[in-house]
């Protein structure tokens, strides 16, 4: 594979108690707030979607395991509805330009 894309480096992936939010707007979407964080117990990243409103509309956990992709293995949604996923949604590691994962 020529000149292959490090998909982690493009997700926030850290251990520390920080906050990282980004702002999200479109002409022709609805604007929304991502904000990243460390969970400890589960040694995952999450990533919290807001509205418009800062209404919380779900949250997705997720790891990197090096030599592996990154994978997505819980997403949380309003009125206490979580989804395991059994295998995890693998986003990629290395992914070759042009190619498909």
């Amino acid at each position: 594979m020529s000149n292959p894309l490090f998909i982690p480096a493009y997700w926030p992936l850290f251990k520390t108690h920080e906050l990282r939010r980004f702002d999200y707007s479109a002409p022709d979407a609805p604007s929304f707030t991502s904000v990243f964080s460390y969970d400890v117990g589960s040694d995952s990243m999450l990533y919290n979607n807001y509205g418009a409103d800062l209404s919380w509309l779900n949250k997705w956990y997720y790891r990197y395991n090096v030599g592996s992709v990154i994978n997505e293995w819980r997403d949380d949604y309003p009125v206490d509805k979580k989804v395991v996923m059994l295998p995890p949604i693998g986003w990629g590691e290395f992914q070759g330009i042009p190619s498909l994962y």
